[in-house]
């Protein structure tokens, strides 16, 4: 580390997002309605999270998947009794379709493919699709239903009201030399991240610090979680991604673009949670609620 200086940390109005009256302004409202938007998306959508309706672990040899009670992976009635299987030899993994059972990847059907590395396709048939994951050393097959009960039941998102006390900057402290950190994940598993940064912000005279993870890109990953997990909101925590360019030296933390991991809404998803250092001792009343 380069320099081991007091940092002088401040809350400091937020440009565009603030009036000087204190209030929230009509711009900051309207973008915070559009990434509301996307987050229900990214909850609801296609590709949401809301639409997972399994994760099963690939062995080695065969995995047999459809709705027979005989397969190695059961899904719900409507699917054909036998749909194809995983061939699983290694570090090599082949899809076999069952015969006119007109699975699609990239809107062409297919019988066999390779799946690695270079090539991850994504397999559908009517509403279900499914695609392989590594976590770890091991290889899963996670399966999405566009009309799955929990899209189809969905309630919708809470939010705490939103606040510029929680739109805060911070200082950060880079690691020298670089640092990694090993994240646990609710499956008792590991997830080793990049850990490029520590940042130190102060919320209503006292200082608090996060460590920042990094998955590439142009912002950073924070897991945290505070004093109203498991009363008002997740848990397990809340994710916010910031970005990694600084304005007059400072990070920009808003907390009001918080949010629930994808555990929150399935048992299907891998979900990191927050390490010791990001388990914060304050109430962060700001961002996306617990999900009933």
């Amino acid at each position: 580390m380069k320099s081991h200086q007091l940092l002088i940390i401040m809350i400091l109005p937020f440009a565009g997002c603030q009036e000087k009256s204190g209030t929230i302004n009509d711009v900051y409202v309207s973008e915070m309605e559009s990434w509301k938007e996307r987050r229900l998306e990214a909850v609801t959508g296609a590709e949401g999270w809301a639409t997972l309706i399994g994760l099963h672990w690939l062995s080695q040899g065969e995995t047999t998947m459809g709705s027979d009670s005989s397969r190695t992976i059961i899904l719900p009635a409507e699917v054909p009794a036998y749909l194809g299987s995983f061939f699983v030899q290694g570090e090599q993994v082949i899809f076999s379709a069952a015969d006119n059972s007109l699975i699609t990847v990239a809107d062409s059907t297919i019988t066999t493919i390779h799946i690695d590395s270079n090539r991850n396709p994504v397999f559908e048939w009517e509403t279900f699709s499914w695609y392989v994951i590594k976590r770890s050393e091991r290889l899963g097959l996670r399966m999405r239903n566009t009309r799955s009960p929990e899209v189809l039941n969905f309630k919708g998102l809470n939010y705490f009201p939103l606040d510029p006390e929680w739109i805060v900057k911070a200082r950060f402290e880079l690691h020298e030399p670089p640092r990694t950190k090993i994240i646990q994940t609710v499956l008792d598993m590991t997830i080793e991240y990049p850990n490029p940064a520590t940042l130190f912000f102060e919320y209503r005279g006292e200082e608090y610090s996060l460590e920042a993870l990094d998955e590439g890109g142009d912002k950073y990953f924070l897991i945290f979680s505070d004093e109203t997990s498991a009363v008002e909101t997740y848990g397990a925590g809340r994710y916010m991604y910031i970005s990694k360019s600084p304005v007059d030296g400072y990070l920009t933390l808003d907390f009001n673009k918080c949010y629930n991991p994808p555990c929150a809404f399935t048992p299907y998803a891998t979900c990191p949670i927050p390490p010791p250092e990001n388990q914060l001792k304050i109430s962060i009343k700001a961002g996306e609620k617990d999900y009933h």
